[in-house]
């Protein structure tokens, strides 16, 4: 398993069964199992410097400070009160101030996941829950269960603040750092998105300002690749955030790719993604998840992504990069919630500006829980609030499972590109508006593919008609197969679909149920609400309760 931890007056040393090595960084212990991919980037400096993950904009930073060993460079940076401001790329790491403070961070999308213990004068910051779970028992500190990490995973799928299902450990939140001085401990926000501040810009120039920090953010991240040597590991799908990746990287010359897809057989992210990879020359692999084996890894699934999100979520991905030569691949490419950055959340204006709610983006409505108003509080609108939740805490979590294979990139999540693409009025980036005249204009190619979204038909204007006579042939379809008592089958992962036709996954799922639902940690009500949801519920709300259920198995006991 990859990943770090550090701690402070606690005994860490029951990680050294492991494959990691311990060793002093100032006055803090550190654990480290990490393959080190981008070894140039990442910084272990004995005095009290680290640095885990890749730097995209690193050779501008050293500029910046006038340093050329990039060691020195950092170290230099960190005495900024900035400081993780200006880098760019995806990492985490800590620096021990000259006034003894100690200072932890994530990147400013949360891409490395980060989560702390903190009481007086002892700490834990660590990638791993395991691994602080592990500290904590190790040095008989009791910690107990946190039933709100629960709620939020039988409605939403994943933790809507800084909860984690250990009510004292708190995960650092995306463009926040924390800083332990003196037995305190600060909460600091050195970065956040804002969409409010957008330019008044023509349809054509709004065009324009994405393509150029679209390919600026491709080009860091692939050069990045052939800096080290590696071939570029590049997902594909029927989407067309996938597809963008992969075209404009081959336009810009970055044409040593690998593509993989994975979904159910015969569906038309294989279809499209299979044309593209062998029209561009890519070398392409795909993965069916026909077998539906992957629903079992409950268990593997949630020691890797921490409990932060429903553990199906990534579905067939970890066997599928399992298999892909380690040495080989420097990251992988992917094109994620890119459709949420160039588009928006919203289908209008006027929601993506209101005042933020709950209710939106949930994998589950059948528990009706109130959530506190003091989330919600902390966002500007509903734009942002969700692309925090739904997009950083949710769909991202599957980079803490990814990363244990390779890095993980999106040029949509590069954070001046998100930044150009929020200057864009809503009103323009809505619905796909600004996003598909993007492609038709610099990419026509791109546009000849179907686009699973449109149920195969090209993302084209003026196949708008063809699009809504493919949707009512689909619904149609649907209601066809309801009605005669089948799941829906037409989709990527139909989940729902494998498990009423899979006997012995219904019959994992309810040996898993009743051998962990009479965990201790369980208030009644709680329990009730996990067994409503269990048997009342679609396979995918399943998940959700197996979850809970398998990180009650593996933090208290069962």
């Amino acid at each position: 398993m990859q990943g770090w931890l550090c701690c402070e007056n606690l005994d860490c040393t029951v990680l050294k069964d492991g494959d990691g090595k311990l060793e002093r960084i100032g006055d803090c212990l550190l654990y480290s199992n990490l393959d080190n991919k981008f070894y140039n980037d990442t910084i272990k400096i004995l005095d009290g410097y680290f640095l885990e993950g890749y730097i995209v904009n690193k050779k501008e930073l050293m500029e910046a400070v006038k340093v050329d060993e990039w060691r020195y460079a950092y170290k230099k940076l960190t005495f900024e009160d900035s400081f993780p401001l200006e880098l760019r790329g995806s990492f985490c790491g800590f620096s021990i101030n000259k006034d003894g403070s100690r200072c932890f961070f994530s990147d400013h999308v949360g891409s490395k996941s980060l989560y702390y213990y903190w009481n007086k004068d002892k700490f834990i910051v660590s990638t791993k829950l395991e691994w602080i779970a592990k500290v904590l028992l190790h040095n008989k500190v009791k910690y107990h269960y946190n039933e709100q990490a629960a709620k939020y995973m039988l409605s939403y799928g994943f933790m809507l603040d800084d909860s984690t299902f250990i009510s004292e450990v708190k995960r650092v939140l995306p463009g926040r750092k924390i800083v332990f001085t003196k037995n305190k401990l600060f909460i600091e926000q050195y970065y956040t998105f804002t969409n409010k501040q957008t330019v008044n810009v023509s349809e054509n120039e709004a065009i324009k300002m994405i393509d150029t920090a679209f390919r600026k953010a491709v080009e860091r991240e692939f050069e990045k690749d052939r800096e080290y040597n590696y071939k570029h590991l590049v997902d594909l799908s029927g989407g067309l955030d996938s597809r963008m990746v992969t075209w404009v990287a081959h336009d810009l010359g970055y044409d040593r790719q690998t593509n993989f897809s994975y979904c159910k057989a015969g569906y038309l992210d294989y279809k499209i993604s299979s044309s593209i990879a062998k029209d561009l020359k890519h070398e392409y692999y795909f993965k069916s998840l026909d077998d539906f084996q992957w629903i079992y890894a409950i268990e593997d699934i949630l020691k890797l992504n921490n409990g932060a999100a429903l553990y199906s979520g990534i579905t067939g991905g970890k066997e599928f990069l399992s298999n892909f030569n380690r040495k080989k691949f420097g990251m992988e490419h992917t094109g994620m919630i890119g459709d949420v950055i160039i588009s928006c959340f919203a289908k209008d204006e006027i929601s993506a500006y209101a005042k933020p709610r709950f209710g939106t983006n949930q994998y589950s409505n059948m528990l009706n829980y109130k959530f506190s108003n003091e989330i919600l509080d902390k966002y500007e609108n509903q734009e942002t609030f969700d692309i925090y939740t739904r997009g950083f805490l949710g769909a991202m979590s599957t980079y803490a499972i990814r990363q244990n294979y390779f890095e993980v990139s999106s040029p949509f999540l590069d954070v001046d590109f998100v930044e150009t693409c929020f200057k864009i009025p809503v009103k323009l980036r809505a619905n796909h508006n600004i996003y598909l005249k993007w492609i038709n204009k610099y990419y026509k190619e791109a546009a000849n593919y179907g686009w699973e979204k449109w149920a195969g038909v090209k993302p084209k204007k003026e196949l708008a008609i063809v699009r809504d006579g493919a949707f009512a042939l689909r619904k149609l379809k649907r209601i066809f197969r309801k009605l005669m008592g089948h799941e829906i089958s037409d989709n990527m992962n139909p989940i729902n679909y494998w498990y009423a036709d899979d006997k012995q996954a219904q019959a994992f799922f309810e040996e898993y149920f009743n051998d962990n639902i009479n965990a201790k940690c369980f208030s009644d009500e709680l329990r009730s609400d996990i067994s409503n949801l269990f048997q009342k519920g679609t396979a995918g709300e399943k998940t959700q309760v197996l979850t809970v259920l398998g990180m009650a198995k593996l933090y208290f006991g069962g």
